[in-house]
């Protein structure tokens, strides 16, 4: 019996393409992914415009923890409305440092220092050299409090020299005992910075992942902080004070901790200083018995707002008399800087 069945052959061909198109298919997702990553990346560099600043380097001389880069354009607008660049070492001032040239103050302390929410010709180090005619060289840094400024104070003495008087801001004088030890034995943790090869070079190469750096990084050091500790046992901070004597006598020096609460206003309008005036007072007492000045800027602060409404914290786009000190808080802390050294060099 013949078979009349019609086979038909399935062409090889077809079979062929199928991997052929499924490899094309895997390409142009990982294409558009790329690219995808590639368009937010930029977008979010361009978005990242109102806060830029420079990625932190170790400083070399220790006079200082960490510094940002040299010569690095910064945009400051989550806090008043502010640009400028960093000089030849990487810090706020309006001149570049050169090795052996003569200064008169050293400036040190945190992010009000290092000032990048005012223009640099705004900032207290810049607005103090202006009305006192002597060189103020300036090396605030955030994250520099009060006790990592301590723990460099040698470094820096040896490297500037200043002249005449080392500044040291800080916006508190309630320290646990835990960290004035370690400050004392020079075992406060260091502020770090990125060294791994591929987060460093997307810092490098992106604004946006900059900010999200500095931001962690302000957050850890904010949460390390034990507001229930013991804090400012005398023996401890008057061994910090003669530390801070000591190292500012070796080139002739005198050291000036400048306190600058922070404030809030009352229902009624007036103006409320977040000190414990007995606190400062001890500390200011502790201060004077190891031959280091202490200036709190409370009175300014009430004297400013009472006759010119203005407050040293905050600016149009920050809740009002929060943030960082803006222009008027600059201009009171050199001001009272000044008529302090005035007094001093008066023999008051």
């Amino acid at each position: 019996m013949q078979d009349n069945s019609v086979y038909h052959c399935q062409e090889p061909r077809a079979k062929s393409q199928e991997p052929r198109a499924k490899s094309h298919s895997y390409a142009l997702k990982l294409f558009r992914l790329i690219l995808s990553g590639i368009l937010a990346l930029s977008i979010l560099e361009l978005a990242a415009f109102w806060d830029t600043g420079a990625l932190i380097n170790p400083d070399p001389d220790g006079a200082t923890d960490v510094r940002p880069e040299a010569d690095v354009v910064r945009i400051k607008c989550n806090e008043g409305f502010s640009f400028g660049s960093t000089n030849n070492e990487g810090y706020s001032n309006t001149y570049n440092y050169k090795r052996g040239m003569k200064i008169d103050v050293l400036v040190m302390g945190s992010s009000h220092m290092e000032a990048h929410q005012v223009l640099t010709p705004e900032n207290a180090s810049s607005v103090l050299g202006r009305i006192s005619g002597l060189t103020v060289y300036n090396i605030g840094v955030s994250a520099h409090g009060f006790l990592e400024c301590t723990c460099n104070i040698e470094n820096a003495v040896h490297k500037y020299q200043p002249a005449k008087y080392i500044v040291i801001e800080t916006g508190t004088v309630t320290f646990p005992d835990e960290k004035l030890t370690m400050a004392i034995n020079n075992t406060l943790p260091e502020i770090g910075v990125v060294n791994r090869g591929t987060l460093r070079l997307l810092l490098r190469r992106n604004r946006y992942f900059v900010l999200l750096w500095n931001k962690f990084r302000k957050l850890w050091a904010s949460e390390a902080a034990d507001v229930n500790a013991p804090s400012n046992s005398p023996a401890l901070l008057e061994a910090v004070m003669r530390r801070l004597s000591e190292a500012a006598s070796s080139c002739g020096a005198k050291v000036i901790i400048a306190y600058h609460p922070s404030v809030d206003l009352n229902l009624d309008g007036t103006l409320h200083i977040k000190s414990d005036p007995d606190v400062a007072r001890k500390f200011s007492e502790l201060c004077s018995q190891n031959g280091v000045y202490f200036l709190d800027m409370s009175e300014k602060f009430l004297r400013e707002y009472a006759s010119n409404f203005v407050l040293p914290y905050g600016f149009i786009n920050t809740s009002v008399g929060k943030a960082h000190m803006n222009k008027h808080g600059h201009r009171m802390f050199a001001e009272e800087i000044y008529s302090l050294i005035q007094r001093i060099e008066a023999g008051a």
